[in-house]
């Protein structure tokens, strides 16, 4: 049994019935989305950070060493 067939099964166990399967699935599903929100928000932030941070003349080589992102994705990403 491969590894993905081995945690399917103990997950499967875990819920006890496939309406318990049903409803766990509904409880991941809505967590996910939350957690995408809360992403998107961070993300929108990192970025006007990075942009105020421009603007005040921080390099791009010090803001990459800071978000661990390259410069050409923040410059990417930037507004400027």
């Amino acid at each position: 049994m491969d590894e993905r067939a081995r945690r399917t099964a103990r997950v499967m166990k875990k819920a006890g019935t496939e309406r318990g399967a049903l409803e766990r699935l509904s409880q991941v599903s809505r967590e996910i989305e939350r957690l995408h929100r809360e992403e998107q928000k961070l993300l929108q932030e990192r970025d006007a950070l990075v942009d105020g941070l421009r603007t005040a003349g921080q390099s791009w080589n010090m803001l990459s060493a800071r978000t661990r992102l390259s410069r050409q994705a923040l410059m990417k990403r930037s507004a400027l």
